[in-house]
């Protein structure tokens, strides 16, 4: 569902060694939004989108130096968005993930945003990508269910997808996820909230994997705190991955040794998925 209104795009761009650093406001319904955006050495033509959404209580840039994304899409010729979300009532920044939970929409803006700078940079409409930790991880599943002809693959880090999107998502809305939890984690649950009806991650993965055509399972403990569960096609190609972290609680995994590192393992998924061409060094 898509909605026409009237928005304002402003960039504000600075140019760093190698890459362009760009910040900006997006006005949407009257509201102010902020946002930053890494553009690759390369440019930005033909480049796939990550669309990366902190979580609740962070800000688009603190999100940004944990993830560590920018370095990778350098390397791999994407452009990455990092939009911040706006102030609850107690002043913590965190997305509209519910329908009626807040004055503005946050899913308008954001499929807003997505289109304006698919537009201003040329970007490759067929690799769209979303990330997202926590209350931002819920926000990427319910942009995801609403609109997910829009996306290449989903990668969710320490979030659940709502019950009321669990209810309303249907096989049309398909879309391959990678989702990264930690087995500690006391804040957001890896077995859902059955009472609530909030599924566990396992659950999003294995469904969003059927609509995909997973017809084979493959489970491994591939890392020394990680098990990994991936869903494969007929085709043998990748359609869906759980990770589930020992020794990790409510954190962006950050990897040290033989450890998981959610970013690299990001890159790697959306890869498979759906491979572009990468600029030559």
């Amino acid at each position: 569902m898509t909605r026409t209104l009237a928005a304002m795009f402003i960039l504000l761009c600075t140019v760093q060694i190698g890459s362009a650093d760009v910040s900006g406001r997006y006005v949407f319904e009257d509201v102010k939004y902020r946002y930053f955006v890494n553009v690759p050495p390369q440019g930005a033509s033909g480049a796939p989108l990550i669309v990366a959404l902190h979580g609740h209580g962070d800000t688009a840039m603190l999100f940004r130096e944990t993830v560590q994304l920018d370095a990778g899409a350098d390397l791999r010729g994407a452009v990455v968005l990092y939009p911040q979300a706006l102030q609850d009532a107690v002043g913590q920044r965190s997305w509209n993930v519910e329908e009626g939970a807040g004055a503005t929409s946050d899913l308008g803006f954001l499929l807003a945003a997505i289109h304006k700078l698919q537009r201003t940079y040329d970007l490759d409409s067929a690799r769209i990508f979303l990330v997202g930790f926590s209350n931002g991880g819920s926000m990427a599943y319910r942009l995801a269910c609403a609109e997910p002809e829009r996306f290449a693959a989903i990668a969710v880090v320490a979030g659940a997808m709502t019950a009321s999107d669990w209810l309303t998502c249907s096989a049309q809305n398909g879309v391959p996820a990678l989702h990264i939890h930690g087995r500690d984690d006391d804040v957001v649950l890896l077995k859902g909230v059955p009472l609530e009806k909030v599924p566990s991650a396992f659950e999003v993965v294995a469904r969003a994997a059927s609509w995909n055509g997973a017809v084979r399972r493959e489970a491994s403990r591939s890392y020394s705190n990680g098990h990994v569960t991936r869903y494969f096609d007929e085709d043998d190609s990748l359609v869906g991955e759980l990770v589930e972290l020992s020794e990790l609680g409510h954190d962006w995994p950050i990897g040290f040794g033989d450890r998981y590192y959610a970013s690299d393992e990001i890159w790697t998924f959306f890869e498979r998925v759906a491979p572009w061409r990468k600029p030559e060094r």
